[in-house]
């Protein structure tokens, strides 16, 4: 609703919502920004947090598409910061302003109703908690309950059903208790290892000089963390970088037709191993970071509603089969929150520490810019493509398996499955355009194109049928 309403000053087209989406994104920085502050009132960790967010390949490559990642975590992230102020100023107001921005991530994305759940959870654990503030407090739930649910029936009833989970429901998936504690311990290794991998900076600029064993009650505390989750930690060796956006190295999704095992490119098996061995450190001293901040005496309601975000975030992602590393992108911020909260880690830090800090954060910008271009220029270069067969050939596209997105775009529409056919939206694949070359096909023109990593220049096909 909210891209329909910024393209009508200027007509509908995917560039007004291209610059939706990377306004947005300079938004989240923003408000990622103004968030740190507000928890450290430290100038330069809120700008470290800040470019962290910023150069997240995740986020800075999906700020370049239509997706639904970056204005989620916006507005999430906003309703968390209305909420957590209204923790601290007791301002209703806070909490109507949350309440506010949570139906609108909720709206985006049905995750987002797990933030009002988080606040109220808070006044739960409370000592002696009192009844009537708690019920007070269940507002929120219920309001951006209300507004899902409203929202799912009227996309029902014009035609437009949208179907959470592909139409299962919470108590279907309870109904398998086994397969969810194997998707919790495969998938709690990923959420560590992920945010661990990307945090590393501040992990390493608040963990290593920490009193991790100042105290018995401390001591006993790291061991048994370390002992519950350190076999999902090592769960993930080999598979990290994981997912659909980071697999293999390059950055977004194929999305078009290729044969078996084709890759655009991979990187090295030691490249993958030190990055697994970095994950891994990352997600230890994230662990002893949040180990130290909730096991002192100044550990806050506001603190531990971030966590719960993190939890409840968490339980809804273990539940569903479907799993894109991307998913993974919201809790980044939120633990970066909880690192920089951390007021007992050591606050001087060695020089090796902020050098190895500095190196790994310019590298990832590296990384993050290179592979944006990349994916950019791999989109680009098959829309020509795409645009030269539909426009100067005059082929129809129910004759082109143009990838998931010409053909979701231009047929929407599911046929009879045939063997060796796409599975997304092809009626006829005489044309197929893609950066592989397939059997039976022949190429019949070629698009080159720019890749920055590896520094090359490749080519788009377009095959026809043999």
């Amino acid at each position: 609703m909210m891209a329909a309403l910024f393209s009508l000053p200027f007509g509908f087209s995917f560039v007004c919502l291209r610059i939706f989406v990377l306004l947005l994104g300079l938004i989240g920085v923003l408000v990622f920004y103004l968030f740190i502050n507000r928890v450290t009132k430290n100038n330069v960790i809120a700008f470290v947090g800040a470019l962290i967010l910023m150069v997240n390949p995740l986020y800075c490559s999906l700020s370049f598409s239509f997706m639904t990642d970056v204005p989620f975590l916006v507005f999430a992230l906003t309703a968390i910061f209305f909420f957590y102020k209204s923790l601290e100023l007791q301002s209703r107001k806070l909490v109507i302003m949350g309440t506010v921005f949570a139906i609108i991530a909720t709206l985006i994305r049905q995750f987002g109703i797990i933030i009002p759940i988080a606040y109220s959870a808070v006044f739960l654990i409370r000592k002696n908690p009192k009844w009537k503030e708690f019920a007070i407090q269940l507002i929120p739930v219920i309001i951006i309950a209300a507004a899902l649910k409203f929202t799912l029936m009227w996309m029902e009833h014009i035609g437009s059903p949208l179907r959470p989970f592909e139409g299962q429901h919470v108590i279907d998936f309870l109904k398998k208790p086994d397969i969810i504690a194997y998707k919790t311990y495969d998938r709690i290794g990923d959420l560590l290892v992920q945010s661990g991998f990307f945090l590393l900076p501040i992990v390493i600029y608040k963990g290593i000089n920490m009193g991790w064993f100042s105290s018995r009650g401390k001591r006993i505390t790291t061991i048994i963390v370390l002992f519950i989750f350190i076999m999902p930690i090592l769960h993930t060796w080999g598979r990290f970088p994981f997912g659909d956006y980071t697999n293999s190295g390059y950055i977004g999704p194929t999305n078009v037709k290729v044969s078996e095992g084709f890759q655009l490119y991979s990187f090295s098996n030691q490249l993958i191993y030190a990055i697994g061995i970095l994950g891994i450190i990352g997600a230890v001293l994230l662990l002893l970071n949040l180990v130290n901040l909730f096991s002192s005496q100044k550990k806050e309601n506001k603190h531990i509603f971030i966590l719960f975000c993190i939890l409840c975030y968490a339980c809804l992602t273990f539940i569903d089969d479907a799993f894109f590393d991307r998913y993974f992108l919201l809790p980044v911020p939120l633990f970066y929150l909880l690192v920089a909260a951390n007021e007992d880690a050591q606050k001087s830090t060695k020089r090796i520490q902020m050098a190895v800090a500095c190196l790994f954060f310019f590298v990832l910008a590296g990384y993050s810019v290179a592979g944006t271009h990349d994916y950019m220029e791999r989109n680009r270069s098959r829309w020509q493509a795409l645009n030269y067969l539909t426009g100067e050939l005059k082929t129809s596209p129910h004759k082109i398996d143009g990838g998931y997105e010409f053909n979701g775009w231009n047929i929407g529409r599911f046929f009879k499955h045939v063997e060796g056919r796409s599975w997304w939206y092809v009626d006829d694949d005489e044309y197929v355009v893609t950066y592989d070359t397939l059997k039976g096909y022949k190429v019949i023109k070629q698009f080159p194109y720019r890749n920055d990593m590896p520094y090359c220049e490749k080519k788009m096909n377009i095959l026809h049928r043999e």
